[in-house]
């Protein structure tokens, strides 16, 4: 056999090695996906008892197992892609060329290597990832017990090392395809009509432990709220991207009996249909789940999208859609509750006004009315901007009046002896005292503490093991019942703690450049005419659940159901974005 022989037969293997291995990597990578967003959902092993923990734990196991299996895989695909770069890179070269290729060469020019292609969104993650390991190395409270974090929440060194691990994987091996946006809304659709059912008194599921606190599969109602956050935009953003459909003209005979031989047509139909129903069925989840922070996401999320559409007749009329079917659910569950007043087991003060007073039908109809107006723009578009900016105004100067009622109580008038303008323990469901225990811990902190924090998921550790913070520790003990205060309900303050300002810093710049980078692309077809439409609506729903679950833990947390769920969708994204070559 001649040499250029062989060379052929060698090329030829490491090709289909190369082929073969990134085969078997999509198909991991793609498992791994819909375990995390279709499976972990519905995991719970004893039914309300410890199912935070479940959640973690088949998170911990899957991602363990998966990790095991992909990255062999992955080292097996780079070999054989880094041969077959090699020899490229040689012919290119010439056969008569004595240079070997070099760094530049063979690494800036790969598919995997490429660090060309290294987006903002990539770069802030990998220094979140090295904060992260900062942060834990030089940790007085680090340890194998640690690892994982406090028992019961597990958002530990480990587990978002994991997660970052999680989004370079999916963004750069997974190949994007549309249905596993379809099967995690699948999902959510079958979690918040079980939620919905329960709140009824009808468990689909046989939960122990089950009460009015615990819904659906997820656990724990600001849990059920984590997670209805990060999943149900997606329909929310894909039902306002779609074409509302048109009264027909003149020849709309001949148009209907088009589109009636157009299989297309007929799927966009349908695909429209369901995600009313989804929007529908998730809107009155969101009112009757019980947790305002997620009520108060919603409210940004529409607010957001009454500004963005504000001078567009189309786009104002979808968002206004949008908002006809929140009210409509609103007063589908006033009905329900009209005609079976003992069956709803939830009391909230808010949920009861929206699903059991006339308020909801009222709006209904306001909205409906409006959502019927031929030009739109012209009455609302220059009204939405200042009543928006109004309400930011009128947000700021509440907070600046607790902040006054806080420090000087009783300068307020009538005002002062009100409730929500005074700042103490029992203030928003307590975050009072949550959100006073993360700023007293972090303001206990060294100089290096303050910078890079106490290590990921310690807050309780330096609460409860500082002599100096003893008596937040008696304060939170009295507080609490005794329980331990393991974060303080407030992502970012929990972070600022965790990880300091250094890890403050770059978390913002992590959410703020996901954001732009997945919502401002809007048009998707190429230099060869190639149509990437869905990807970018995929990308930017995605940055809308992204958006949703940052106003969400303003008043929230990190736990195994949210944080799991939004990293692997964000690893998404930027498959999408790079399969669109952006």
């Amino acid at each position: 056999m001649s040499s250029k022989a062989k060379i052929k037969e060698k090329k030829s293997i490491s090709e289909m090695g190369s082929r073969a291995s990134f085969r078997v990597l999509k198909e991991l990578v793609g498992l791994y996906i819909l375990a995390i967003t279709c499976v972990m959902p519905f995991y719970f092993t004893d039914g309300y008892s410890h199912i935070g923990s479940d959640k973690f734990d088949f998170f911990k196991n899957v991602t363990l197992f998966f990790g095991k299996v992909v990255i062999p895989v992955m080292v097996i695909f780079w070999i054989f892609d880094l041969t077959v770069k090699i020899k490229n890179e040689k012919t290119r070269m010439g056969a008569a060329s004595k240079n070997t290729p070099g760094f530049k060469q063979i690494f800036m020019k790969g598919h995997i290597f490429d660090l060309t292609k290294f987006s903002t969104v990539d770069i802030f993650v990998a220094l979140y990832g090295l904060i992260l390991t900062v942060s834990y190395l030089t940790s007085e409270f680090r340890g194998a017990e640690n690892f994982w974090g406090v028992k019961g929440w597990h958002m530990g060194y480990g587990t978002q090392m994991c997660l970052v691990i999680a989004y370079f994987i999916i963004s750069r091996y997974w190949v994007p395809h549309e249905i596993y946006m379809y099967l995690i809304l699948a999902v959510s659709f079958v979690v918040n009509l079980c939620g919905l059912l329960n709140r009824f008194g009808i468990m689909v599921f046989g939960m122990e432990y089950s009460n009015p606190s615990f819904i659906s599969t997820i656990g724990n109602i600001n849990w059920f709220c984590g997670y209805i956050t990060v999943t149900f935009f997606i329909g929310v953003y894909m039902l306002f991207c779609m074409e509302l459909p048109q009264k027909a003209g003149k020849n709309a005979n001949a148009i209907k009996r088009e589109k009636a031989h157009s299989k297309a047509d007929r799927k966009e139909i349908l695909r429209f249909v369901l995600l009313n129903i989804y929007v529908f069925i998730g809107s009155a989840m969101m009112v009757a789940q019980g947790s305002m922070s997620g009520m108060v996401a919603t409210g940004a999320v529409a607010a957001a999208g009454l500004y963005f559409s504000r001078l567009d007749d189309a786009d104002l009329k979808k968002v206004l859609w949008e908002i006809t079917l929140f009210f409509g659910s609103c007063s589908a569950l006033y009905i329900i509750r009209l005609i079976e007043p003992d069956k709803f087991n939830l009391s909230d003060r808010v949920t009861d006004i929206l699903t059991h007073t006339w308020m909801p039908v009222v709006l209904f109809i306001l909205s409906v009315t409006l959502f019927l107006v031929k030009s739109l723009r012209k009455i609302l578009g220059k009204v939405i901007k200042p009543v928006i900016i109004a309400g930011i105004g009128v947000l700021l100067l509440t907070v600046i009046l607790i902040v006054i009622n806080t420090i000087s109580p009783g300068h307020l008038g009538k005002l002062s002896d009100m409730a929500p303008f005074t700042f103490n323990e029992s203030w928003g469901s307590y975050r009072g005292a949550t959100w006073m225990a993360g700023a007293k811990t972090f303001a206990a902190q060294g100089f290096k503490g303050r910078l890079i924090g106490v290590g990921p998921d310690m807050m309780s550790k330096a609460l409860y093991n500082q002599p100096a913070l003893e008596p937040l520790k008696e304060q939170m003990a009295s507080v609490f019942n005794g329980a331990t205060l393991t974060n303080a309900h407030n992502e970012w303050l929990t972070i600022l703690v965790n990880m300091g300002l250094f890890g403050i810093m770059v978390f913002g710049g992590l959410e703020i450049s996901a954001l732009k980078r997945y919502l401002s692309k809007k048009t998707g077809i190429d230099a060869a005419g190639h149509d990437y439409q869905r990807q970018i609506m995929f990308a930017g729903s995605i940055g809308v659940c992204l958006f949703a679950y940052m106003i969400n833990n303003i008043f929230s947390f990190e736990q195994a159901m949210n944080v799991t769920t939004m990293f692997v969708m964000l690893g998404m994204a930027e498959g999408f974005m790079r399969q669109i070559g952006d």
